[in-house]
């Protein structure tokens, strides 16, 4: 029930979400490494397929 394009979106914007949360490496870093060479596209599709944007992650994981 879904296109190509945004399931692999979804794969990509989950693989940067482990990537941030690991601490490791910044919102751009997991960005890249996840597959988007375009930051704002990232954040959009990141916001579309997660519910919020990446620069939240870490404020979202502490307030858990």
């Amino acid at each position: 029930g879904t296109t190509l394009v945004n399931y692999i979106n979804s794969l990509r914007c989950t693989n940067a979400k482990r990537l941030i949360l690991s601490g490791q490496h910044n919102i751009s870093e997991s960005a890249i490494m996840s597959g988007f060479n375009n930051l704002s596209y990232f954040s959009r599709t990141y916001t579309k397929h997660i519910g919020h944007p990446p620069s939240e992650e870490k404020t979202l994981l502490k307030e858990a």
